[in-house]
């Protein structure tokens, strides 16, 4: 049984962990409003993914321009994420765009995951100073004609060094989402 001191003391704890934690959840609010995937081919025109949702979570969906990318085609790719000027939010410490991306480049990788049988596959350009990769900067190489979605997540403070993270599975990746959106793609023959 917990002497009255120690459970006064446990008790305090609780409490300042509690507020700690809503404390940590107001700063880092992330008020993403805008993702633009560009592709530039190796001939032909710059083909861009992009969400633009400028209102937040909650309000009006999202504007999401898809794709069709050219089959059997090497694009490289540049991220652009983006976010609105907190300025209602004076307390937040981490926000999130490509400048904090690019300053920060070990707390954060960038994953690129295909699904509904879509032929892509996405490789990192970029590395960390630890020889990790970023996600900013890829190559996108398209496989056969085929339809599905493409998913981009930024995560942020995730274990770089988990099984298969590297080669841009998130599965293992822990960490937060700092962005996260869904594009459809149609890879054709022209």
């Amino acid at each position: 049984m917990l002497s009255p001191i120690r459970l006064l003391v446990v008790s305090a704890a609780a409490v300042l962990f509690v507020s700690c934690v809503d404390d940590h959840m107001e700063k880092y609010e992330k008020p993403i409003t805008s993702m633009f995937y560009i592709l530039t081919p190796d001939s032909g025109q710059k083909v861009i993914l992009s969400f633009i949702d400028n209102d937040g979570v909650g309000g009006q969906p999202a504007l999401v321009n898809n794709a069709t990318l050219k089959a059997n085609a090497t694009y490289v790719g540049q991220l652009i994420i983006g976010m609105q000027i907190p300025i209602a939010s004076p307390r937040l410490v981490h926000w999130i765009d490509s400048t904090s991306v690019a300053s920060e480049p070990e707390l954060h990788q960038v994953f690129y995951t295909p699904t509904n049988g879509l032929e892509i596959t996405v490789t990192y350009s970029d590395m960390d100073a630890n020889g990790n990769p970023i996600g900013m900067q890829t190559v996108l190489h398209t496989g056969e004609i085929s339809e599905g979605d493409l998913e981009i997540a930024v995560i942020h403070s995730l274990n770089k060094s988990g099984r298969n993270v590297r080669n841009g599975n998130r599965t293992y990746a822990e960490g937060t989402i700092d962005a996260e959106a869904n594009f459809c793609v149609k890879i054709t023959s022209e």
